[in-house]
């Protein structure tokens, strides 16, 4: 009886290994899996050499090189900041690298909106209207900005997860809001999304953040009003 035991015993711990590995199997190939399309951001950076260049005109212009790495530039004195999508590194560069690189350049401060007349964010709901009509598949529940690129055939639209926050100065603009911030890139006036929702490292809640496009539309910045903290989406 005992050698029984001592035979079945191993063959007992051989069955229960086996039957958890097959649930275990079945689990995951039953349970679904996800199909979002969130992707972080990369890092805030904080641009230091650009402390205490606040003034008129302020703000920052964009140019892409011809290995199509980003190039920032403030407004106020010829110090560079290079971007490369390669290694998500935000590094300072001459400024012989700015007046090298062949693509127009954008002055964040004049890419302003379009249309106005047909789009806006509704102030009582903290929703987008175009024509009117709600834009749909905005990920966050409040709708915060929209930035159309140097064309006008694609906006870029901030949005955030937890609830509306007034502006703490009204020069400030409308306010903010807590929560997850989201990045998406709309056609217009279609409001079609066309790449994937991006989640941003910075709350709106205390901080104002505007955002401006790159010339050949492969860029987003999301810069501060001192333009001393950037978020840099790469559209794609």
């Amino acid at each position: 009886m005992n050698r029984n035991k001592i035979v079945l015993f191993p063959i007992i711990i051989v069955l229960i290994v086996a039957g958890y590995f097959f649930i275990s199997q079945k689990t995951l190939q039953e349970t679904p899996r996800s199909t979002s399309t969130n992707t972080l951001v990369s890092s805030l950076f904080i641009t230091e050499a650009w402390v205490g260049l606040d003034g008129y005109p302020g703000g920052i212009s964009l140019r892409t090189t011809s290995d199509v790495d980003l190039l920032l530039k403030h407004n106020n004195a010829d110090v560079v900041y290079k971007y490369s999508p390669r290694d998500k590194q935000l590094l300072l560069v001459n400024i012989e690298t700015w007046s090298n690189a062949a693509d127009e350049i954008v002055d964040c401060n004049t890419q302003v909106g379009k249309e106005s007349w047909r789009i806006n964010i509704d102030r009582e709901t903290n929703k987008l209207l175009v024509d009117g009509k709600e834009g749909k598949g905005i990920k966050g529940q409040v709708h915060l900005r929209h930035q159309f690129t140097s064309t006008g055939d694609k906006i870029a639209v901030l949005s955030a997860s937890g609830k509306k926050s007034s502006s703490l100065l009204p020069f400030l603009g409308e306010g903010g809001a807590s929560g997850t911030h989201y990045n998406q890139v709309f056609g217009f006036p279609s409001l079609v999304s066309m790449y994937s929702v991006v989640e941003l490292p910075f709350t709106t809640e205390n901080i104002t953040y505007r955002s401006c496009w790159s010339s050949d539309e492969r860029y987003i910045v999301y810069s501060d009003a001192l333009d001393s903290q950037l978020a840099i989406v790469v559209v794609e």
